[in-house]
C-alpha cells in the first residue's frame, strides 16, 4: 500500500525547487493535484476555459505529495525529512 503525504509550500518556484532536490536525492514526490477545469478534456466538454479560479490554481501551484508508506523505514523517513530540511537550509534538531 502506497500512502501519500501531501505538504503546501509558499508557491510554485519553491515547491518545484524542492521536487527538484528530492529527485537529485533520489525522492521520488509528484504533483497530483492538478484543476480539472484547466484539463483539455473538460475545456472541450463543458467550454470551462472561460472559468477562473484563481485560489484553486494558486494551491495547485504549492502542493507536493511526498512518499510514505506502512513499510518505510526510520532510516528512510529520516533521510525524507532532512533531505527537505538540507533543502531550506533548516538545522534538524
Amino acid at each position: 500500500i502506497f500512502q501519500m503525504y501531501t505538504i503546501r509550500l509558499k508557491n510554485k518556484h519553491v515547491r518545484d525547487k524542492l521536487q527538484e532536490f528530492l529527485l537529485k536525492k533520489k525522492i521520488f514526490s509528484k504533483v497530483y493535484f492538478y484543476p480539472i477545469h484547466l484539463t483539455s478534456f473538460y475545456q472541450k466538454k463543458l467550454n470551462t476555459n472561460k472559468i477562473t479560479l484563481p485560489v484553486t490554481k494558486m494551491i495547485s501551484e504549492q502542493v507536493l505529495t511526498l512518499p510514505l508508506y506502512p513499510n518505510m523505514t526510520n532510516e528512510e523517513k529520516d533521510y525524507l525529512i532532512n533531505s527537505v530540511y538540507e533543502c531550506f537550509e533548516i538545522k534538524n534538531n
